[in-house]
């Protein structure tokens, strides 16, 4: 997801990845799967096959975490914050972790296009001595969006490829 906003004469740049179901519709997934599972599990349990009792529960703890780590996956963040003088990138799982100053005047993007059609194209905004990789998680569509509202924010597409890895 690519949302824009404004604030005073910066223009800043929300990506983050799209969510189709939030934690409570998670464990809600949880719940009735988990529960399904111990109706079979109780049955098989009378029947004389107890051992199958302790293997549904260790399906449903996997179940679990794992759809807590895909939707903890997906709260990363990056904020891009434009203004006349420079670029500033935060990165991050709820609050930010890594943070890049670029200089406007110096800056690009580069874009390289995906391996596959349906993949996004790779975007890396750049100046003299580092790069920022954006929106790695995004669909192509939105891609296409996050370079439309790079260009708009008037940063020049200085390559159509990511320029070779720069060594700090």
């Amino acid at each position: 997801m690519v949302k824009q906003e404004f604030d005073g004469d910066t223009r800043v740049l929300l990506v983050r990845p799209n969510r189709s179901m939030n934690w409570e519709q998670n464990r809600w997934l949880v719940a009735l799967l988990g529960g399904f599972t111990l109706v079979i599990a109780l049955f098989w349990t009378v029947v004389g096959a107890w051992v199958i009792l302790p293997f549904a529960g260790i399906e449903v703890l996997a179940l679990y975490l794992g759809l807590h780590y895909v939707s903890w996956k997906l709260h990363l963040r990056q904020v891009i914050r434009i203004d006349a003088d420079q670029l500033t990138v935060d990165e991050g799982y709820n609050f930010p972790r890594r943070h890049w100053r670029l200089e406007r005047d110096k800056a690009a993007i580069a874009i390289a296009a995906g391996h596959h059609p349906w993949d996004a194209p790779g975007i890396v905004l750049y100046d003299r001595s580092q790069q920022v990789e954006l929106g790695s998680f995004l669909s192509k569509e939105e891609a296409g969006l996050l370079i439309e509202e790079l260009r708009a924010a008037g940063l020049r597409v200085k390559s159509e490829s990511v320029p070779r890895r720069l060594h700090f």
